[in-house]
């Protein structure tokens, strides 16, 4: 599953964990990401992959983010709540 995700300057997601892998790349701004014991500075180009189960949270630096994230397997609750407007 793929999924842009815009975080607002000042902002942060909590730290949290779900059982599905994922990996994403910083498209804008600059976020410190933390995943388990391990913080980075992440810059616009740069990966990351976060195991299955493992705490992570993301912290904006200097202005409003924008990523790519990707998630296998599909989170059924994230994509059912964001797609409330598409009818069958």
């Amino acid at each position: 599953m793929l999924s842009i995700v815009e975080i607002k300057e000042e902002s942060d997601v909590p730290v949290h964990q779900h059982p599905h892998k994922q990996a994403g790349i910083l498209l804008i701004g600059q976020m410190e990401l933390t995943i388990g014991e391990d913080k980075r500075l992440l810059q616009p180009g740069e990966m990351y992959i976060i195991p299955p189960n493992t705490p992570h949270a993301v912290t904006t630096t200097g202005g409003p983010v924008t990523a790519l994230n990707i998630f296998s397997p599909i989170m059924e609750d994230y994509v059912a709540s964001r797609n409330q407007y598409i009818r069958e």
